[in-house]
């Protein structure tokens, strides 16, 4: 397709999906750069420092809403990365680094913050609920970055990565889940606790309980902030969430069944929906053909973002 006449088409609405497919890489990558102008120009915000950095802070001053994160700038053009790391888990980790990387090599902008209640975050254990996460993620991904971004959640992240893309579809792209656990807090976790274990999280506020072989402070507001949050009660399509899907589940994760993975599929609004079953993975990416299988689910859901944005058709799309 000629690219002045893709251009033409773009800007009075009249180009289909299906034009796009068939589309030459390059004349794509250009239009792009035009797309994604446009959303920087509607959006009402200060201009961003691009300077990028380590353990940079939003509101670092009010140590009750402070969010410590870690920023790296590529072409502004591109989509942005921003990952979610798993529960209690600080920025600074595997997940994280491997993502890193390919966004330096590839020239993406890339974003990871420490959840409020974690490290260099600071704030009490007790802070920290899916509320909390999902509202922080908003603010960054409205503060650090201009455009559209793909959101990349292990665990706990891949439940706020999905309560995000239900209330602000207009700033997500794509979503890469790893061991998916929406509703963990409801169904796999208080399910199964002793009346002991759940009198003392309720009574003291917080307790340490095993769940699959680990250890983890539970806080009485995770679990009834949780509640508030549950996503996948209502079944088949019940998410609007039009954006493209992928998700990573292991074999032996000791933690979320499998089955959870398919239930999002089924649950998301979304027909470009991928799992990726990882024989012998536990709840944690660590071998390198797992973060090798992580780093082509993220190249392949920027893609498919990229795409999905020129669908003009779609409503959380532009």
């Amino acid at each position: 397709m000629n690219i002045a006449v893709a251009a033409l088409a773009f800007f009075t609405g009249c180009l289909t999906a299906d034009a796009w497919t068939g589309a030459q890489r390059r004349g794509f990558q250009r239009m792009r750069t035009v797309q994604h102008y446009i959303i920087k120009q509607d959006a009402s915000r200060p201009p961003i420092d691009r300077t990028g950095g380590r353990s940079l802070y939003l509101d670092p001053e009010d140590d009750k809403r402070k969010i410590c994160y870690d920023a790296v700038y590529g072409d502004e053009s591109k989509l942005n990365v921003l990952v979610l790391p798993y529960l209690y888990t600080p920025k600074n980790q595997g997940i994280a680094s491997q993502i890193e990387a390919f966004c330096r090599k590839n020239d993406f902008s890339y974003v990871c913050a420490d959840y409020a209640g974690v490290s260099k975050s600071g704030g009490r254990t007790e802070e920290g609920t899916i509320s909390r996460w999902t509202s922080d993620t908003i603010k960054l991904l409205e503060t650090v970055v201009t455009g559209k971004t793909v959101l990349v959640g292990a665990a706990v992240g891949a439940w706020v990565m999905i309560r995000v893309a239900m209330e602000r579809p207009d700033l997500v792209a794509g979503l890469v889940g790893i061991s998916c656990d929406p509703d963990f807090t409801e169904e796999l976790l208080w399910a199964n606790l002793s009346e002991e274990d759940k009198n003392a999280i309720m009574e003291k506020g917080k307790h340490e309980v095993q769940w699959g072989n680990n250890r983890y402070e539970v806080t009485k507001n995770l679990i009834l902030d949780g509640r508030e949050n549950l996503v996948l009660q209502d079944g088949p399509n019940s998410l609007p969430i039009k954006a493209p899907v992928r998700m990573i589940h292991g074999t032996a994760d000791e933690e979320v069944p499998l089955s959870t993975a398919m239930r999002i599929m089924d649950a998301v609004q979304s027909n470009d929906v991928h799992v990726t079953i990882l024989k012998g993975m536990t709840h944690f990416i660590e071998g390198y053909s797992e973060f090798q299988a992580l780093i082509k689910t993220l190249d392949d859901v920027l893609e498919a973002a990229e795409l999905n944005v020129f669908d003009l058709r779609t409503p959380a799309s532009g």
